[in-house]
């Protein structure tokens, strides 16, 4: 396996974004809540996406055309919303309802994206957990910069992605991140 192919797969989004949300909730919660409420995301919003992707690209989890990626992020909304009605009906913690909110408003921000371009999903969940991480410690949040320019070089390398779409990825996870801790 080549080095921008191992960085690719393991900075997926759908890696990094449930990793830095269990960062970023230790620091607000504690370790044994962090894990709790982040697994009960991972079980009722990421599992119904990974199923379909893999349902959908004939069992595999890599969505090439962009044809396909609207029904990814269709279920990954759907997903999601009923995460956050889990969330609200179980009373959690408000800053994993404000979590939920972000995770809803990001879906459809990259999607919206994608649908009238194509941008890299795995740059901006990068720079967007790094901007939220900002909140932890200033230098988990500059690695995770680093890392988001790894991710970059690796997508283009993979010829995945143009530098365009990488830059414009990034600035949206950013954006996402930064609305996200405000």
């Amino acid at each position: 396996m080549k080095l921008e192919e191992a960085v690719s797969d393991v900075f997926n989004p759908l890696l990094v974004v449930p990793s830095a949300a269990l960062i970023f909730l230790n620091s607000q919660l504690g370790l044994f809540e962090a894990f709790y409420w982040t697994s009960l995301g991972v079980m009722t919003s990421l599992t119904p996406t990974l199923i379909a992707v893999y349902f959908t690209e004939n069992r595999g989890l890599r969505i090439d055309s962009r044809d396909k990626r609207p029904k990814a992020y269709m279920v990954g909304l759907v997903s999601m919303a009923g995460t956050l009605a889990i969330f609200q009906l179980i009373s959690a913690p408000s800053v994993i309802v404000s979590a939920g909110i972000g995770g809803i408003l990001s879906i459809v921000a990259f999607a919206a994206a994608n649908y009238f371009s194509k941008v890299s999903i795995h740059t901006g969940a990068m720079t967007l957990s790094a901007a939220v991480l900002y909140q932890v410690t200033p230098l988990i949040s500059f690695t995770g910069f680093v890392l988001a320019v790894l991710t970059g070089w690796s997508r283009v390398k993979l010829e995945r992605h143009t530098l365009m779409q990488v830059i414009y990825g990034a600035v949206l996870g950013l954006t996402c991140g930064l609305l996200l801790v405000l």
